[in-house]
């Protein structure tokens, strides 16, 4: 019987557990499609082996002012 109550404890907290974790998460993860994703991983790929450079701030910053 005391192998028995660790599980039942666990699995009266999954619940809570699950709950919470739907909570956290952040509200536009499921708008994020595939192929966005695919684009996201094929960009961080292409900085990660250096084929593309990341812009520096000023870069991204003049950048988000012509965007204006």
């Amino acid at each position: 019987m005391a192998g028995i109550l660790p599980v039942l404890k666990r699995v009266g907290r999954e619940p809570e557990e699950l709950m919470r974790l739907e909570a956290e998460r952040l509200p536009y993860d499921d708008e994020v499609t595939g192929e966005e994703l695919r684009e996201a991983v094929k960009a961080y790929t292409e900085m990660a082996t250096g084929k593309v450079k990341p812009l520096t701030v000023e870069e991204l910053r003049k950048l988000l002012e012509e965007g204006d």
